[in-house]
């Protein structure tokens, strides 16, 4: 049985006003964006730099507003339905720094959205270290004191606390080092569940391909490609078509042996 429909976009479009000293400019980000996201999807959101992939991701959670148009989930405006649904959304970004409270420990940065539901959090910390393979004895300890593949495992943690229906991953693998990222999108396919929505932000095909079966193609104001992640190869879009050819010598060169699927050789 085919999953209900949960995120839906209707002819988005988003415009900011640029800062001139006298002209009122606007820049563009989308003119007409459409698509569907089922209940407990993994879809990759891909597209070069600069195109408004995170622009669209805080259109989704409803941080923002689009210029035009709807984004819906459950048939409900996002803005709406994030403040009606607290702690049912929740986002990992690509700054993990910044992400932590450095005056916290582990324990409080993970406990977070919790405390929002003023729900007790004895033994979670703990459970969702074991979950994202780190010592429970981490929860004492503060975000300097771990590396950066650790505290971002740690914001993996602080997501997915509430067990939230909708996870945005925002670039969030993309300052790792390639061994790093590996581990932590296999750590990502584990703790997906089927009834979480998650849509993942990144320039970077690759691992959008290795996390997220269904993949769309950002660009041109709009939704070049909606396809899925089996049949990227069959993309005609200019965008996506770029995209793919940019990693096909990285792909090359480790069929031959001289890079490891890692990146590591």
């Amino acid at each position: 049985m085919t999953n209900p429909v949960l995120i839906e976009a209707r002819h988005i479009a988003k415009s900011y006003l640029l800062p001139t000293l006298f002209l009122r400019k606007y820049k563009d980000f989308f003119t007409d964006v459409d698509f569907r996201i089922r209940r407990g999807e993994i879809v990759g959101l891909a597209g070069p730099s600069g195109v408004g992939k995170s622009t669209l991701g805080r259109l989704i959670i409803g941080l923002d507003e689009p210029s035009r148009g709807e984004m819906l989930i459950e048939g409900i405006p996002a803005s709406r339905w994030r403040k009606s649904h607290p702690a049912r959304m929740s986002i990992v970004m690509q700054d993990y720094a910044d992400s932590a409270n450095p005056s916290w420990t582990v324990r409080q940065v993970i406990e977070e959205p919790l405390r929002i539901l003023r729900e007790k959090p004895k033994g979670r910390a703990e459970e969702l270290l074991r979950a994202v393979e780190l010592p429970e004895s981490y929860a004492d300890r503060y975000p300097h004191q771990l590396s950066g593949g650790q505290l971002q495992r740690v914001c993996i943690a602080r997501a997915l606390a509430a067990n939230p229906e909708i996870v945005l991953f925002d670039e969030a693998v993309s300052s790792l080092d390639v061994p790093v990222q590996a581990g932590i999108l296999r750590l990502l396919k584990k703790l997906h569940t089927p009834d979480s929505t998650w849509i993942f932000i990144s320039h970077d095909l690759c691992a959008i391909a290795n996390l997220c079966p269904r993949i769309l193609f950002l660009g041109e104001g709009k939704v070049v490609e909606d396809v899925e992640t089996a049949g990227s190869s069959r993309v005609r879009s200019r965008v996506a078509t770029q995209l793919l050819r940019s990693v096909l010598p990285f792909e090359t060169e480790a069929k031959a042996g001289k890079v490891a699927p890692d990146g590591t050789g």
